[in-house]
């Protein structure tokens, strides 16, 4: 049985090294945008199913029988194999990217790490979302964090780790643009330079991992390899899960690697929302915050 840690754990460890912040990378996948209205994989798969089955069926099969024909169904690989079987050009797919993520707007936890990006206690996200919700909350939400955002191999390589700016990397690339991976040939590997930079923040920094279910071959395949280095992650990964769900075969299959550390969280927002709030509580600037931050409202009033 694998073990798992409290999320209590995590937030002591990152409260208890603040006079080395940053010691931490965060990498984002599409749980953390769930609160904010944006469609969870699971969700687009059962949508696609449907759509699929209405057009290739035979006579009177059922959809259960119907997906038995095929090797992919209920495979980690079925997102990527659908979306590219309904939409057959890139720009359908950016398309359809943007029809899912208009009406999204940045949700609380998205609110609370802004601050924390402002705090330096992040200064790298890593993620594999198309949406532009934390770009959207630092603007909203503070006058100082203005991030840079790269969303394209050839601008990877130009970031530079020292720099204070925040950063935003997305590694499969952006809505706005047809350069997003999503079929099983995109996402085979990472691409040169954002492979490069991937390593080189790997050796200096911890991952904390969040929201992000670990079916993409790319990264499983990069994280795996660098782990088998003890150079790599100096201060560990923290696959954050949220309470009571399934851990996938290949995030179980990383456990094996004494840096890999599970951790069971209450949510993406509310992780933020206690980290936030123990930190402001210990900080004499606190009555100095934005009062957008201060004016919000999470579990147990948390500001």
């Amino acid at each position: 049985m694998i073990e798992t840690k409290p999320q209590s754990h995590l937030i002591n460890i990152i409260k208890s090294t603040t006079d080395h912040h940053p010691n931490f990378v965060l990498f984002l996948g599409a749980g953390t945008s769930k609160s904010s209205g944006v469609k969870l994989a699971g969700e687009l798969i059962k949508e696609w199913r449907n759509s699929h089955y209405q057009m290739h069926k035979k006579d009177s099969e059922t959809i259960e029988d119907h997906f038995k024909r095929f090797h992919w169904s209920n495979s980690a690989e079925e997102y990527s194999i659908l979306f590219e079987k309904l939409y057959d050009e890139p720009s359908q797919r950016r398309e359809f990217i943007e029809s899912c993520i208009k009406d999204a707007s940045p949700s609380w936890g998205y609110i609370y790490l802004v601050n924390l990006l402002r705090k330096k206690t992040f200064n790298t996200v890593f993620t594999t979302n198309f949406d532009d919700l934390l770009n959207e909350a630092c603007y909203q939400f503070s006058s100082e964090v203005r991030p840079i955002v790269c969303a394209h191999d050839s601008s990877i390589s130009s970031i530079r780790i020292t720099s204070s700016r925040p950063k935003i990397v997305k590694l499969h690339g952006d809505f706005l643009f047809d350069n997003i991976k999503n079929t099983i040939r995109e996402l085979e590997t990472l691409e040169q330079n954002t492979q490069d930079k991937f390593k080189q923040y790997a050796s200096e920094f911890g991952f904390i991992v969040m929201g992000y279910s670990g079916n993409d071959r790319s990264i499983m395949d990069t994280f795996n390899t660098l782990l088998r280095f003890d150079h790599y992650f100096p201060h560990g990964i923290y696959w954050c899960i949220r309470k009571g769900t399934t851990i996938s075969p290949k995030v179980e299959n990383l456990a094996r690697f004494p840096k890999f550390k599970i951790v069971e969280i209450d949510g993406f927002d509310e992780f933020f929302g206690y980290l936030y709030h123990l930190d402001a509580m210990e900080d004499p600037a606190h009555r100095n915050y934005p009062q957008e931050l201060k004016n919000v409202v999470g579990p147990r009033n948390m500001i």
